[in-house]
């Protein structure tokens, strides 16, 4: 039985779940309607541009061998470019655009391996009004944002996931990106 509490919400909560559901039975066609009137112009999306990159994996033991993979190209520019920048200015040590000279490194390519992972999202314009939700129909605030991410791994054989997170939220410039309100970054583990 539920409280008194839960009880009083019945109504509240039967009409937002027929708002879904009517969400839920639109067309793909009708969903992507609804979706164009809220999104962003094409010219304003943001489009990582990304170059062949190089790491090394944190659950490798073997700091010869670097994965292949796409990072964030140095020639990131418009819609995009400052989150992007600042992502890729936080793992520079830990993303390599060419492999090292010394040491016979090698790389190999490993499909759908999964890296550990740096997101960021910087609020590009903060809502003043109430937006209507194209799903539940109720009104909320609808910010903007761009937002990039990258994989990133291990500097050498001595470095660990949590030591190297630890270093990277010590940086002045996460500190200082995450400092302005609706600008955030995140972090994902590497996969096995």
């Amino acid at each position: 039985m539920g409280r008194y509490s839960d009880i009083n919400r019945g109504p509240e909560l039967n009409e937002a779940y027929n708002s879904y559901q009517t969400w839920v039975k639109k067309t793909r066609a009708q969903k992507q309607a609804a979706y164009k009137t809220v999104a962003k112009p094409v010219s304003d999306r943001v489009v990582v541009e990304r170059t062949v990159g190089y790491i090394l994996p944190f659950n490798g033991t073997n700091d010869k061998v670097y994965l292949s993979t796409r990072i964030i190209a140095d020639t990131q520019q418009g819609a995009g470019g400052t989150v992007a920048g600042t992502i890729r200015g936080l793992i520079a040590d830990r993303v390599y655009k060419v492999l090292p000279a010394t040491g016979d490194p090698f790389s190999l390519s490993v499909p759908r391996f999964q890296f550990a992972k740096i997101s960021g999202t910087l609020r590009t314009q903060a809502a003043t009004t109430d937006s209507e939700s194209r799903i539940t129909g109720l009104p909320y605030k609808r910010h903007r944002s761009n937002s990039a991410s990258s994989p990133f791994g291990k500097k050498d054989n001595t470095d660990n996931y949590s030591d190297a997170i630890k270093e990277i939220r010590a940086n002045n410039a996460y500190t200082t990106f995450v400092q302005t309100i609706g600008n955030s970054i995140g972090f994902s583990p590497e996969g096995d």
